[in-house]
């Protein structure tokens, strides 16, 4: 929580992560419920961003022939096919 004073009057704001095109930033939120809202939304956004994929992992540690039994199911993440997402 931050309070500062505004032309006399006393301001409150709330900090939290906020996504944006380019990934995360700090934002100031004007209650606690939006606070936690957009924080949690920035959290998972940042973590998507610097995180590496699961499922790149797994298929990395998959023989060939379960890699061809897996791959009629749809295309990989990370793949040169699928382009990974920008946040």
């Amino acid at each position: 929580m931050v309070t500062s004073t505004v032309d006399g009057h006393e301001v409150t704001g709330y900090p939290a992560l906020a996504r944006d095109e380019d990934g995360v930033r700090l934002s100031i939120q004007d209650s606690e419920a939006a606070q936690a809202r957009s924080h949690r939304e920035g959290l998972v956004a940042l973590l998507r961003h610097v995180l590496p994929s699961p499922q790149r992992y797994v298929v990395d540690h998959l023989s060939n022939r379960e890699r061809l039994a897996f791959g009629q199911f749809g295309e990989i993440e990370g793949s040169s096919r699928n382009p990974p997402r920008r946040l």
